[in-house]
């Protein structure tokens, strides 16, 4: 298979951007395009504990507050701090947007599939320009709001996934 141009030079970006490194748990955080944590996810984790078959975390490094955003393996990881583990393997990404993370964000979705509202708010914070209209005609609609958490309230939007087919369609 013959690598075009601009495949060579995206691979050489993406090299120059990312390390591989041990990273400290407790320099880890979910910023908020992360799915809303859950803890039953994690004792699932815990009940088959096994340290080499957590793989590599996604973080991205934030040089200002010096720390690494999760991209993928929360859950992963408060597992792993619950067993009293104090690092994890990661490929770290250097110097990414904030819209860049939650881009990477809705890409890693791995063994716990993110849900059509984890990929909505996370493409929100990316400022996807279709989630941003849809988000904007909801709240021009009256007193109406896409929901971006899974809470049961009035007046909140949770089938985004069914809104974004109408927003497409018409």
């Amino acid at each position: 298979m013959m690598l075009a141009a601009s495949d060579i030079d995206i691979a050489e970006d993406i090299r120059a951007r990312t390390l591989f490194d041990w990273v400290a748990l407790d320099r880890m955080f979910v910023a908020d395009y992360g799915r809303p944590f859950s803890q039953r996810k994690v004792d699932g984790l815990r009940r088959e504990w096994d340290l080499p078959s957590v793989g590599v975390l996604y973080l991205s490094y934030r040089h200002a507050e010096d720390n690494y955003a999760i991209l993928d393996g929360q859950h992963r990881m408060v597992a792993a701090k619950q067993e009293g583990v104090k690092e994890l393997p990661a490929r770290i990404y250097i110097d990414l947007s904030y819209e860049e993370e939650a881009t990477l964000y809705v890409r890693f979705a791995t063994v716990n599939k993110q849900t059509a509202l984890d990929r909505f708010r996370a493409r929100l914070e990316a400022r996807d320009q279709t989630a941003l209209d849809v988000q904007r005609i909801v709240r021009q609609s009256g007193n109406m709001e896409v929901a971006t958490r899974a809470t049961k309230a009035p007046g909140y939007v949770y089938a985004v996934r069914g809104v974004e087919v109408i927003y497409d369609q018409y």
